[in-house]
């Protein structure tokens, strides 16, 4: 077959799905976002030689337009406000500021020259200037979801200061393994996949549509200035979202 994708024949699905399961092992279950991903070169598409459905195994969107208008519209939103506050049931509160950082839209689009993203696709996100708060975690990037209460992280100046539990150790000793600027806060990203669904692979869980996510670490790829080798995930359920001012989510339903 072929598609302006750029997928061949057979073999190059073979090597999709290779890619695939190597992003989700070798980097401990969280792949960074320079590993490109191809799964909306099949939509909703059924290869019986290989066993499975693509649309399926990769958490496709049911539509996968409305993704795209839902993350070109995060994107925009993310471009124009200074500040952004995340809450929710769970005791987070969360500033973040968004002062001249662009919103990215991530809706599997691979054609341009420079694009990349992971699997599966449907977020818009940017890199912040700084952060103040806490935020309560439901999953963590290379460890997964907690076994009792949800880590609390407490963040200051830009910073991961604190970290709750013992998942919130293993997260503060994998940042700071990287160096002192391991625990930056380098990304703010939403959810806009609704074939998404929490598993404790954080790929998946913050392309859940009506979650937040929050990273620590590398920023520089996304529109920071932070370059260190690692870039962690965090998981925020239920949130209510206020993009400058603007209400765009409330205990994880969309309001857009």
């Amino acid at each position: 077959m072929h598609d302006s994708f750029g997928l061949q024949d057979r073999t190059d699905l073979g090597r999709l799905v290779a890619l695939r399961n190597r992003s989700l092992s070798a980097f401990g279950r969280c792949a960074p976002k320079q590993i490109g991903h191809l799964y909306l070169a099949i939509k909703h598409g059924e290869d019986s030689a290989l066993g499975f459905n693509l649309d399926e195994e990769f958490g496709a969107a049911r539509s996968a337009d409305g993704m795209a208008r839902a993350n070109l519209n995060f994107a925009r939103l993310l471009t124009a406000a200074s500040e952004a506050r995340i809450t929710c049931p769970r005791g987070t509160d969360l500033r973040l500021d968004l002062t001249g950082r662009e919103g990215i839209p991530d809706d599997g689009d691979l054609t341009g020259e420079r694009a990349f993203g992971n699997l599966p696709c449907g977020e818009g996100f940017t890199s912040p200037l700084g952060a103040e708060g806490r935020m309560v975690t439901g999953c963590l990037a290379s460890i997964g979801l907690p076994l009792g209460d949800p880590p609390v992280l407490t963040i200051e100046d830009g910073k991961l200061v604190s970290a709750s539990q013992p998942e919130g150790d293993r997260l503060l000793a994998a940042l700071d393994a990287a160096g002192g600027q391991g625990r930056n806060v380098a990304e703010l990203g939403i959810g806009t996949n609704e074939r998404a669904e929490l598993t404790g692979n954080i790929l998946e869980d913050e392309k859940i549509l009506g979650t937040v996510h929050v990273a620590f670490g590398a920023s520089a790829g996304i529109g920071g200035t932070v370059s260190v080798p690692v870039h962690l995930d965090c998981l925020i359920l239920e949130p209510t979202l206020e993009i400058g001012g603007e209400r765009v989510l409330e205990r994880g339903q969309l309001l857009l």
